[in-house]
Formats: structure tokens, C-alpha cells, sequence
């Protein structure tokens, strides 16, 4: 009776942990997920405002902003073995602009968790803003 009781007991405990385990990893990707929204947003207003201070900004200046957000820890941006930007999934990400008038659009992407872009779970964020008109010398 005590071993009948001792095998059921290890069997629940296994499906315990297998559950929680299951729990665990989808608590993770949640995790993952916000945080590379918050990427995202943070991305899109600060390139946004790199351009708003200075229109002729490069590609190289958009990643040294990308750089200093991980810097600093603002916001989970994280750098592949070779330093270059990347979201939590290791997928570099991508930043549009697009002028239009007298407003330009940030647009920032994470290609999500399955990696590619142009798919249902890709996570971005637009930043509009109003160009200010040149300063006069």
C-alpha cells in the first residue's frame, strides 16, 4: 500500500512539474514579448527624435542611439556577438522613416518570436511627429 501510495505521489509530482514548467515558458515568452514592445516604442521615439534634431541623420547614428539605449539599460535591447543591435529573439531591428509634409514617421519592428518579418506576431510601433521648420541664422 505504501509503494502503491509512494509511485502515485511521484506521478502527480512529475505532472506538477511538467505543468509548471509548461507555466513557466509561457510566463517567459509573455515576458519577452512586452519587454520587446517596450523596445520597440522606445526605439521609434528616440530615432524619432535623432531626426527631429537632426534631419541628415545616418544609419549609423540610428544604431549608436540603439546602442545607448542598451547602455543604459533604458530598455531591452540587447547586442549580437558582433555588438550590433538586436531584439530579445536575436533579430536585428527594423527602423523606417517617412517624411510626408510637414510630419515625419518613425516606424520600428521586431520580426517577433518566429523571427521573420512581414508575419502576424511582428511587434511595432509608430512615433508622428511635426517637422519644425529650419532656423533661421
Amino acid at each position: 500500500m505504501k509503494a502503491r501510495l509512494f509511485w502515485i505521489l511521484v506521478f502527480v509530482g512529475v505532472i506538477l512539474a511538467v505543468l509548471g514548467y509548461r507555466g513557466c515558458l509561457r510566463f517567459r515568452a509573455g515576458l519577452d514579448e512586452a519587454f520587446t514592445k517596450d523596445a520597440v516604442l522606445c526605439i521609434s521615439m528616440g530615432v524619432s527624435n535623432i531626426y527631429l534634431e537632426n534631419p541628415a541623420a545616418t544609419s549609423a547614428d540610428v544604431e549608436a542611439r540603439l546602442r545607448l539605449l542598451h547602455d543604459a539599460s533604458i530598455t531591452h535591447v540587447v547586442l549580437d556577438p558582433a555588438g550590433k543591435p538586436v531584439d530579445l529573439y536575436g533579430t536585428p531591428f527594423q527602423v523606417r522613416r517617412e517624411v510626408k509634409g510637414n510630419q515625419q514617421t518613425v516606424t520600428a519592428t521586431s520580426a517577433g518570436p518566429d523571427r521573420r518579418f512581414g508575419t502576424g506576431d511582428d511587434i511595432i510601433h509608430a512615433t508622428t511627429d511635426e517637422l519644425r521648420p529650419p532656423r533661421k541664422s
